[in-house]
């Protein structure tokens, strides 16, 4: 969670998966829930995505 907030604006981050809140917050306290449960997460390869405007859904 340390490095993944250095990928966002801030607290700013709009979830598309209605199980878990929006913001960045949101986020690392699901990711904390599971890890608790023994559910982790692990990612072999990241990709840079890159979004602007109206081509971010749920951007203003």
């Amino acid at each position: 969670m340390d490095k993944l907030a250095g990928y966002f604006n801030g607290d700013n981050y709009t979830q598309h998966n209605p199980q878990i809140p929006d913001q960045l917050s949101g986020l690392g306290k699901t990711l904390g829930e599971l890890a608790k449960q023994g559910i982790t997460l692990k990612y072999d390869r990241i990709h840079k995505i890159v979004g602007e405007g109206n081509f971010v859904p749920g951007s203003e």
